[in-house]
């Protein structure tokens, strides 16, 4: 699988990484993609893009409870 081009947009950090082992990153593309930023080699997951709001819509309505 070859690296997304910078036309496709940047990865980011996230937040909530440290220093010392977790660490990761997202892709806000079509398909939005996230990965280990320490092994970003190994692969990563890809969402579709509805399927990556729902995600963030359900996380933000977990928190609320």
């Amino acid at each position: 699988m070859a690296e997304p081009s910078k036309t496709e947009g940047t990865w980011r950090t996230s937040s909530y990484s440290d220093d010392d082992d977790q660490c990761v990153e997202v892709l806000l593309a079509a398909p939005v993609r996230v990965r280990d930023s320490r092994r970003a080699d190994h692969g990563e997951l890809r969402f579709a893009t509805a399927a990556w709001r729902e995600l963030g819509a359900a996380m933000a309505r977990s928190a609320l409870h």
